[in-house]
């Protein structure tokens, strides 16, 4: 299946530069913690996936799952030392290696490996009115959840378009309860998630669902960016 309307990224590991596992003749056990986000997210189940196969196999560790705010806030929390491995998408690692916004200088992290792919979802109603990212001026869209990789990447998405955050009214998504419908005011929705992630899919499975297609030469020149 080809999916030419939308942004494919990758969620990746990134740790702390320098920070090194134990060899098998230490006695005590190792501590490690993974940084994912709130529960109703995908990664939550995939670090406490992860912890559990190190656990299973590598007896010289014990690794442990926090939630976290998510993408944008683990690549701080690991580069300040505050956990030793973090989740993010590989824009918000790039954004955070190189001290671009939304961080102010560069972190000391590296990425350890490509997990998934996840995609960049932009839905609305068929009645919106909203056929391309610059019909969202004076709307009212949701952005994803708060300290998600969603809105750094729409942030730069948007510019390709002449549009900004300020232009339309925005709403976060809370990934536990009861998930927020696109209807009533709100037109659109953006979320950055895995593709089988149950909030990713939920939006199309809405009556009367439109998803918002990518020009193709923007969707390259955002790429370039």
């Amino acid at each position: 299946m080809k999916y030419k309307n939308l942004t494919v990224l990758f969620g990746v590991f990134i740790l702390a530069a320098g920070l090194l596992v134990p060899g098998t003749g230490l006695a005590a056990k190792k501590q490690i913690t993974i940084g994912t986000a709130s529960m109703g997210g995908a990664y939550y189940p995939v670090g406490t996936g992860v912890a559990s196969l190190i656990n299973k196999y590598v007896p010289e560790v014990d690794v442990r799952v926090e939630v976290t705010g998510g993408a944008v806030e683990n690549p701080r929390l690991v580069g300040a030392g505050e956990t030793d491995l973090g989740i993010t998408n590989t824009s918000t690692g790039f954004f955070a290696v190189k001290g671009m916004k939304p961080y102010p200088k560069e972190l000391p992290i590296q990425a350890i490996c490509l997990m998934y792919p996840s995609t960049f979802h932009m839905v609305t109603r068929k009645n919106s009115g909203i056929q391309t990212l610059s019909d969202l001026k004076g709307k009212r869209a949701a952005v994803g959840p708060a300290g998600g990789g969603t809105i750094s990447l729409l942030n730069r998405l948007l510019t390709i378009y002449n549009v900004t955050v300020k232009d339309f009214k925005t709403s976060y998504i809370k990934l536990q309860g009861r998930q927020p419908r696109v209807a009533g005011r709100q037109r659109g929705r953006h979320h950055l998630a895995g593709r089988r992630t149950h909030l990713g899919r939920q939006g199309i499975d809405r009556p009367h669902p439109y998803s918002i297609p990518a020009d193709e030469r923007k969707r390259s020149q955002t790429v370039s960016r």
